[in-house]
């Protein structure tokens, strides 16, 4: 008899084999199997190519430091490094338990994002940027019940008559909100949303912490940095880096604004612009519109801060344009109050 772990390296290599079999042709396969191993196929043909492209450009760095890193080469780079760890997860969940070669070929159509980027297919990329849309909406639901929810237990305090530094910072975050809710130009909602951090300039200097939490919170649920069980730490640091990469990604896109078709939607999510429904020539408006914001801002306010502050106001528009919201619109409405 042989050993469990002969029978499962004489398994793996069983596997292998229908693989190479199946991709080859060799094997007739049900239409939903052949198309796992179609994707595989060509996930593992785009990891390689994305390898060699992510060489390239190193390569070029390291001849010239001087020139920067254009939009499109910054974000190839950004997603091999996503693209690694999730491959270095996946193969480490797949030697801990060799069963769960079944559960990975149902991966694609059930999370779609936990696989890199190249083994994806339109339908997936698709269910991917319409859970992150929805996600928005969430934040901002969740920021306002939370703002309502803080507002009211201090109306209820015996010691509301006395001067209390954490109720004055909750009025002057709900003042702020709804000043910005009622805006009607971008420019003018980011200017107000602004005022909730004051801190210095410098980006190096910028803390979250002077930020009221409901806000962060929010905005770390947008950009779906909100996990399961993460210390507060952990979501301000991956907010932090996030806002720190769409400036760098912001200043290449200043220079030149041709973003590709390929890499135009995901811009969009990064910077929490517009929902997956939306066509080519509204999302490039709505991009070039950020870009000139954030050009007109540049010198008065933090650079992390304004574009803190642009998520915000995208998340809010986007939840607005977003089809879920009609039953809430109608729920305060003024017809329905008649």
């Amino acid at each position: 008899l042989c050993s469990e772990g002969a029978r499962s390296s004489m398994g793996r290599r069983i596997g292998l084999l229908l693989c190479s079999c199946a991709s080859a042709g060799a094997i007739a396969l049900p239409a939903p199997v052949q198309g796992y191993f179609n994707r595989w196929q060509a996930g593992v043909t785009g990891q390689w190519d994305s390898f060699q492209e992510c060489q390239r450009i190193r390569k070029s760095r390291r001849l010239d430091p001087d020139r920067g890193l254009s939009f499109e080469e910054q974000e190839h780079l950004r997603e091999a490094v996503s693209d690694r760890w999730r491959l270095i997860t996946l193969g480490f969940w797949y030697n801990f338990s060799p069963e769960l070669a079944l559960f990975f070929c149902v991966l694609p159509s059930a999370w779609p994002a936990w696989l890199p980027s190249h083994f994806h297919d339109g339908e997936s990329k698709l269910k991917r940027y319409s859970d992150d849309a929805r996600r928005r909406l969430q934040a901002c639901y969740q920021m306002v019940k939370r703002l309502d929810e803080d507002t009211y237990r201090w109306q209820w305090r015996p010691d509301q008559d006395k001067p209390n530094k954490k109720r004055e910072q909750l009025t002057f975050c709900v003042k702020t909100v709804q000043e910005a809710f009622q805006c009607t130009s971008k420019a003018e909602a980011v200017q107000i949303l602004s005022r909730l951090y004051d801190g210095p300039m410098d980006v190096e200097e910028f803390d979250l912490k002077k930020i009221p939490k409901p806000v962060v919170n929010a905005a770390c649920k947008c950009i779906g940095a909100d996990g399961w069980f993460t210390p507060a730490m952990f979501k301000r640091g991956t907010l932090l880096k996030h806002l720190k990469h769409l400036k760098v990604t912001d200043d290449a896109l200043l220079k030149d604004r041709n973003v590709p078709d390929r890499l135009l939607q995901q811009a969009c999510t990064d910077r929490c612009i517009g929902t997956p429904t939306m066509s080519e020539q509204k999302l490039r408006a709505s991009l070039d519109d950020y870009l000139n914001i954030l050009k007109t801002k540049e010198g008065q306010m933090n650079p992390l801060g304004v574009r803190l502050a642009l998520i915000g106001v995208n998340s809010l528009e986007a939840a607005r344009l977003a089809p879920d919201t009609q039953l809430h619109r109608g729920l305060y409405s003024a017809s329905m109050m008649k």
